[in-house]
């Protein structure tokens, strides 16, 4: 059932008044405080008048249509981007006409309408922050940038931003165990750039330092995905790399390293071009803005779990 409400809102926010004849630059418009309190304020009247026009269509019976029982008043404590708000709503008493076998004897309509404490577009400020600096930085820049009476500690930031990176794994390496909701297309491209660097762990006793190895998908020559794994996690395995792989449109006959054998790399460098062959197949074809003159060395980044590279018939030709 759908309902859809068409009523204006309407209510007195404040007033804002500025000289005339002595104006200054910094009394030109409103100042930011000035704009956070009047959409504080829109905010509040919005979000209570949507509560309760969705509490009214939720009251009648959806199978009698009678109005249902109010059991009690309960308060429901939201966090947007203008800071954190508490609104009160009724609780219904299920309706007598039909047995209800889950158990459930009341509906919050403000509940359904606000099922968590944070709205979405917070999950993603705080997310989208979080990832690109730390997590005390973060909440000093929408401190500063007048979001103070949003809840933006920076244990909420690392909360926000690690629920968000689970739930991208979980969606993006489904794939890899069968469950992917979707079979994208095979790309007729798909380039990827690969770099990893070493992380200190904070624990004394454990390994000092750890591989943190992350990316990014280039499908049909448009920038896609991001990826990032540590491969010295027991949880972690190749097959989860081969399924995100295979969601961004890898195709299954596409080779791949071959494990415990010889594989045979061909590195071709025609000026500013290098094309790198892996069992007779191209895997990566990119122009390299470095210097074209020098020394040609391979190195092996997996120090942390022991890794070795064998290496043989290292035969170095000139280009065709």
């Amino acid at each position: 059932m759908k309902w859809t409400s068409n009523e204006p809102i309407s209510c007195d926010i404040g007033t804002i008044t500025r000289p005339i004849v002595d104006l200054s630059p910094e009394q030109i418009g409103l100042t930011l405080e000035e704009g956070q309190k009047l959409l504080r304020r829109v905010q509040v009247e919005m979000i209570s008048s949507q509560a309760h026009a969705y509490a009214l269509c939720r009251r009648p019976c959806v199978d009698c249509g009678r109005p249902k029982r109010i059991k009690d008043t309960r308060t429901k404590c939201v966090q947007t981007v203008f800071g954190a708000f508490r609104f009160r709503g009724r609780r219904y008493r299920t309706c007598g006409c039909r047995d209800h076998p889950d158990g459930i004897r009341q509906n919050f309509p403000l509940g359904e309408i606000i099922p968590r404490r944070t709205t979405p577009e917070v999950r993603y400020l705080f997310a989208e922050l979080g990832a690109g600096m730390p997590y005390r930085a973060a909440s000093r820049v929408l401190k500063t940038c007048g979001f103070g009476d949003m809840r933006a500690s920076h244990m909420a930031i690392r909360r926000h931003t690690l629920e968000i990176g689970r739930e991208l794994d979980a969606q993006r390496l489904d794939v890899a165990c069968g469950q992917s909701p979707r079979n994208p297309e095979a790309a007729k491209s798909l380039v990827v750039g690969i770099d990893d660097t070493y992380v200190k762990h904070r624990e004394r006793l454990t390994a000092r330092q750890f591989q943190v190895t992350a990316g990014r998908v280039e499908r049909n020559g448009k920038l896609g995905a991001r990826f990032v794994f540590v491969s010295s996690n027991s949880s972690w395995s190749a097959s989860l790399f081969d399924g995100f792989l295979l969601q961004q449109g890898m195709k299954g006959s596409t080779s791949k390293v071959r494990i415990g054998e010889w594989n045979n790399f061909l590195i071709k460098a025609d000026g500013a071009r290098i094309l790198v062959t892996l069992n007779g197949q191209p895997v990566n074809d990119y122009q390299s803005p470095r210097q074209q003159t020098g020394y040609t060395a391979l190195q092996v980044h997996d120090r942390a779990t022991g890794a070795r590279l064998p290496i043989e018939n290292t035969v170095p030709q000139p280009a065709d």
